[in-house]
Formats: structure tokens, C-alpha cells, sequence
């Protein structure tokens, strides 16, 4: 294979393309519209089969997630603790409502076979307002999640209360001596205040008497007041400190984020990282589609732009390996950004051959130069030999008067041949029976310099350019092109000998 190197042809010395301030205006087309709703509304309308693939994926995704993170139902009790109590008493109380004694006692009372550590993880306590806990419970069975927050609540109460009226230790014990001894000397002394007060109840008391009389009655009502408050206090030490406010109630709907919850937000997110996903190639891509500067990286002079039906790419690239079903089905096989149009009749193409007969210096022995992975240029290449194959049967006696052209004397009868190079490393035979190469591309195929790779591989072998045609692929509503191309094919792909 002959070696090649890119050179800078000198249309482009000082081009748009040289000062690199262009190189992506072909691009641009579809570029500049990508924020447009409009764009948005392409991408739905040409890719809603790989949208909802995306959709469904995603919400398969998302209904596995819910398999591992969805609580399923939730119930709750809420238990109010009474009396006064600090953030941090209310703290250890909501962590003794889970813990392994409340929850075995719960599980016992249930008769559940469930083991702690799986009810640790179905079962929380917080603290909600003021000092109300509230116990929640999870359970794929709504009466389940019911029974056991109520249950644990219940068991809670019990246990709160047996620790409340039961010293939990010697230091408890010995403060509760210590205050009933206090008792003892207490009432021991209010009795004597008594004692004292009767005697001193006579009439003949002098005035320091009556003072001192006045002393001991404050002294017993002090003693009679701290007699009471110790009272109260053992009563409200022994009395039940927990009571049950809001029992659960048996849930209606599973707990939030539910299994058609995820899955509803698995398909929406695969949905819009399609939409996302489609947008972004299209910013990300830098091949060209503009006609003028596909010219300017042939180096040569613009002879035509015509349109091809792109339905012709797939019946003449149809494959049945599973790849290619599989992009049939999903429509990956044709880029969304096609638009619509008509296809270029024959009247084109014959302008296409003028053009090349009536430039000046151009040849009409020409060799027709394709890259091999498009499709489309080889729709327009084997429709342009086609037509200059029956421009040559015309010049046996009849006109072409229809077209506004006269037929050429035999001498400019028209020869064009297929070549068709590796897109990647463009090698293009040499042929000494033509004068001239004619390249042919489809918009939106190639960057920018791999066009200019193609021209300097027709350079490096001395072949002259005649000029580039454009073939712009799109969607056309009509009857697709007819397949005499397909009849030249086989007449070895030349107009004339």
C-alpha cells in the first residue's frame, strides 16, 4: 500500500480551515440547535424506540434498587414520657424503646420467630416534639408493621416503668434508706416542735416566750411542708412515668420510596440521560456537513450538491448479523440529524456532468474517488456513472435537448470509474488511463481533515481534481431511487469505453 502524508493543500494556506477559525462550521448545522426545543423534539421523534429502551432499562434498574432500599409498609406509635425531662433523659429513653430487651419481649408477646438483629433493623425510636417518642415499625406486611409498633410500645411502657419503681442499683437503694430515715427524724422532730408549742400555750407569757412561740410554729410548718414534698416525691418515684398517646394504625400504601416509586424514577431518569446522551454527540461531533467547506478541504472547486434517499445505505448494507437487526430495530442504523427532503432527480445529475464538460482544462475521463464506508457517495457515484453511461447512448443520434444541454461530440463523450479508498488510510491507485479525479462525499461523514487526507491521496498519485460533489442523505417521503445503478454495477462501473 503506498505510504502517504497529509499535507496543507494552498486553497487552504490562509483558509478558514488554516486559521482554524471554522473547522467546525459544517458541524454547526446541527450544533448550534442543540438547546433548541426543537432539537429535543427531533431527538424524541427520530429515537423514541431507543428512548423507551432507555426507559425500560431504567426502570428495571430502578425496580431492583427498590428490592434493597424500599421499607415497605411503615407503622408507628407515638408514647408521651411525663413529667419534666432534659434532651438528654428523652434521648436514652427513645434508645431503651429498641432496645434488645423491649424487642425480645415484643417478639415473645408476638410469638415471632424473628431474631433481634432483624427486628434492630425494622424497628426505630425518635423524639418528635417535646416528649412524645415515636416508634416505627417496617414490615412488607402492612398488619405485621402495625402489630409490632404497638406491641413495642406496649413493652416499652412495661419496661420504663419496671425501671422507674425498681432500684437498678446499691446507690439507688441506700439514697432511698437515707431518705426514709430523713422521714423518720422528720416526723421525730415535728412531734417535739408540737410538744413544745402546747406548753407554751398559757396565758401568763412574757414577751420573749411569745417570740420564741412564734419561731416554732414556722419551724413546724417548714417541717410539715418538707414531710409532704417527700412524700410526693416517693409517690411520683413509684407511679408509672410512660403512657401510650397515638397507637399505630394499619398502613394503607408502603412506606416512601416505594417499588413503583423507584421504578417510576428509574424510567424517567434512563429517559433523559437518552435525550441527555443524544445531545451531547451531537455537540461533541466535528464532522463536516457544510458544502462550501467540504470544498475548501478538497482544494477544489464545489460541482454539485445533490440528495440521496437514506433507506439506500440499509438495503445496500443489509447484513443479518445480530448487530445490525438489533440497530434496525432500535433505529440506531440512520442518524437522527437527517432531515427531510426530496431526492435529486436525474436532471441534477446531468447538470452535475455539464458542469464537469464545460470547465475549463477539466477532462472527461475521470476517475470517480469514494471512501468505502459510505454508502451514500456510492449512491451518487454509481447514479452519476449511470447517467453518463446513458449520455453515451444518447450521442448514437439522440438529443438531450430536454435538459437544456446538446449532446458532446465522441471525442467528450464522458468516462468515469469507481475507485473506492480506505477511510483510514486513503491509497488511490494509480490509473494513467484517466486525467483527472472527481471526489465524491456524503455531509456529515468526515472531519475536516480527514476530507483533506482523501485529496492529498489523489494528489500523491497525480491525479488532478476536477471538483467534489456533495451527497446529502435525506429523508425522503416518496419512492426511493431506482435501481439502475445497481444494473451499471455490473457492467464493471464504467460510462464509456
Amino acid at each position: 500500500m503506498r505510504e502517504w502524508r497529509l499535507h496543507r493543500p494552498s486553497s487552504l494556506r490562509g483558509s478558514p480551515i488554516g486559521e482554524r477559525r471554522s473547522t467546525q462550521r459544517g458541524s454547526r448545522a446541527v450544533n448550534d440547535d442543540v438547546v433548541r426545543l426543537s432539537v429535543v423534539g427531533q431527538v424524541i421523534r427520530r429515537r423514541w424506540r431507543v428512548l423507551v429502551a432507555a426507559a425500560v432499562l431504567g426502570a428495571l434498574l430502578g425496580y431492583l434498587v427498590s428490592l434493597v432500599i424500599s421499607p415497605g409498609y411503615q407503622a408507628s406509635s407515638q408514647v408521651l414520657m411525663q413529667g419534666s425531662r432534659e434532651a438528654d433523659e428523652m434521648l436514652t429513653e427513645s434508645q431503651i424503646a429498641v432496645s434488645s430487651t423491649v424487642l425480645e419481649r415484643a417478639a415473645a408477646a408476638l410469638r415471632w420467630d424473628d431474631p433481634v438483629r432483624e427486628l434492630r433493623d425494622d424497628v426505630t425510636a425518635e423524639v418528635v416534639e417535646g416528649n412524645v417518642i415515636e416508634i416505627r415499625a417496617t414490615d412488607d406486611d402492612p398488619r405485621r408493621a402495625q402489630a409490632l409498633a404497638d406491641q413495642v410500645a406496649k413493652e416499652f411502657v412495661s419496661y420504663s416503668s419496671q425501671l422507674a419503681s425498681s432500684p437498678a442499683n446499691a446507690a439507688a437503694q441506700v439514697i432511698a434508706e437515707q431518705r426514709n430515715a430523713l422521714q423518720v427524724e422528720v416526723r421525730d422532730s415535728l412531734r417535739k416542735l408540737t410538744a413544745l408549742h402546747r406548753e407554751l400555750t398559757s396565758n401568763q407569757l412574757t414577751s420573749e416566750e411569745v417570740d420564741v412561740r412564734t419561731e416554732l410554729e414556722q419551724v413546724r410548718n417548714a417541717l410539715t411542708g418538707a414531710v409532704e414534698e417527700l412524700e410526693e416525691a416517693k409517690a411520683a418515684g413509684t407511679a408509672t412515668n410512660a403512657v401510650i398517646v397515638e397507637p399505630a394504625e394499619v398502613p394503607s400504601s408502603p412506606a416512601p420510596p416505594s417499588a413503583w416509586q423507584l421504578t417510576a424514577a428509574g424510567a424517567l431518569a434512563g429517559f433523559l440521560i437518552g435525550v441527555a446522551a443524544h445531545l451531547i454527540a451531537a455537540r461533541a461531533d466535528r464532522r463536516v456537513r457544510d458544502a462550501t467547506t467540504i470544498a475548501s478541504a478538497f482544494g477544489a472547486r464545489p460541482v454539485g450538491e445533490v440528495t440521496v434517499d437514506e433507506h439506500h445505505e440499509h438495503r445496500a448494507n443489509g447484513s443479518s448479523s445480530l448487530r445490525r437487526r438489533l440497530a434496525r430495530l432500535l433505529g440506531t442504523d440512520r442518524p437522527w440529524q437527517t432531515p427531510d427532503g426530496e431526492v435529486t432527480g436525474p436532471g441534477r445529475y446531468q447538470r452535475i456532468l455539464a458542469e464537469l464538460r464545460t470547465g475549463q482544462g477539466v477532462p472527461l475521463r475521470l476517475l470517480v474517488v469514494i471512501a468505502d464506508d459510505d454508502p451514500d457517495a456510492r449512491a451518487v457515484a454509481q447514479r452519476l456513472i449511470a447517467e453518463a453511461h446513458d449520455a453515451v447512448v444518447a450521442g448514437n443520434g439522440h438529443s438531450t435537448e430536454a435538459i437544456g444541454l446538446s449532446h458532446p461530440p465522441v471525442a467528450q463523450r464522458p468516462t468515469l470509474r469507481l475507485a473506492e479508498v480506505s477511510a483510514r488510510q486513503p491509497d488511490v491507485p494509480e490509473d494513467h488511463s484517466v486525467s483527472g479525479a472527481l471526489l465524491i462525499t456524503s455531509a456529515g461523514r468526515r472531519t475536516d481533515w480527514e476530507l483533506v487526507a482523501l485529496a492529498e491521496a489523489c494528489r500523491d498519485t497525480g491525479h488532478r481534481l476536477a471538483g467534489g460533489v456533495v451527497a446529502r442523505p435525506v429523508r425522503a417521503a416518496g419512492r426511493p431511487l431506482d435501481d439502475r445503478t445497481d444494473a451499471a454495477a455490473g457492467h464493471e462501473l464504467v460510462g464509456a469505453s
